[in-house]
């Protein structure tokens, strides 16, 4: 049908982004919406799970949406295999029988599988970034990562994220973000071109003036509702994730503040590298 019904493709994707993006109010805790969607969760956890003191291990003490969401229909039923047990306790020791918990329990095993996770917030793995004037990328971040609309440091002219800081949401697909920080970017690019510019950059303050209100809007949202998750840096600060709606995002990079963006020697008196309303340019290389 895809391939023989023309927009098909396109209304089938909208309706999956209208679906997931209903659920954004669900991140604000306390919300009609969120109180809904855990109603829900906690039906389907007592409908798959029989065993009361099992159903009380598995009940999040934290509100929905703090840590990932889990999507399976699995999960709970391979917990109620006569195979599996379930541990909570915390781990006291790594034994060579096998695993001993703070309650003194030795849990003997033949495999240990230690899945440590990953570096969510180490925004550049084995990357050295200097920039015109000598800093080290990695020492500006060294209290968390930050950026203008998760695409531009302030002093790294040229230098443009695609995923960057404060850009993952809990609710849609990241695809939208990208495409969103695509069309930004090529239209930076056609500024450049347009001036014949060497550089763009982002101005310190308003990326100070972003951060922080992104900041400020992430310390109320679910996120840092006392969970641990992997949204936060070991300082405690919330860099991987953006605290607005994906519609939100895609009005502020389709409709950016122009004076947020420092071209260098400009060919022109032309001051405005947006066209009128956002239109975007055709990037020319």
């Amino acid at each position: 049908m895809f391939a023989h019904v023309p927009g098909l493709r396109r209304l089938h994707r909208l309706r999956l982004y209208a679906l997931f993006e209903l659920l954004y109010p669900g991140f604000s805790p306390g919300s009609l919406v969120a109180r809904r969607v855990a109603a829900l969760a906690l039906g389907h956890l007592r409908a798959q799970v029989s065993d009361p003191g099992l159903r009380r291990q598995l009940r999040p003490d934290y509100p929905l949406g703090c840590k990932r969401i889990l999507l399976s229909d699995d999960y709970y039923p391979a917990l109620m295999r006569g195979n599996a047990v379930l541990v909570t306790t915390p781990i006291g020791r790594i034994a060579p029988a096998g695993v001993e918990t703070v309650d003194g329990r030795m849990h003997g095993l033949d495999i240990l599988v230690h899945a440590t996770g990953f570096a969510a917030s180490d925004f550049l793995p084995g990357l050295a970034v200097s920039g015109p004037d000598g800093h080290d990328l990695g020492q500006c971040w060294r209290d968390g990562a930050e950026a203008y609309l998760g695409i531009m440091t302030a002093g790294f002219p040229n230098l443009f994220f695609l995923y960057g800081p404060n850009t993952n949401i809990g609710h849609n697909s990241i695809l939208f973000m990208l495409e969103c920080q695509f069309r930004l970017i090529t239209r930076l690019l056609d500024g450049v071109v347009r001036r014949r510019a060497r550089t763009v950059a982002v101005c310190p303050a308003a990326m100070r003036g972003y951060n922080e209100e992104i900041a400020a809007r992430l310390a109320r949202g679910v996120w840092a509702a006392g969970c641990g998750n992997w949204y936060r840096n070991e300082g405690g600060r919330i860099t991987n994730n953006w605290p607005g709606s994906t519609l939100e995002y895609w009005y502020r990079l389709r409709y950016p503040d122009s004076d947020a963006f420092i071209y260098d020697a400009p060919a022109s008196g032309d001051t405005a590298p947006f066209r009128h309303q956002g239109e975007m340019a055709d990037a020319r290389t």
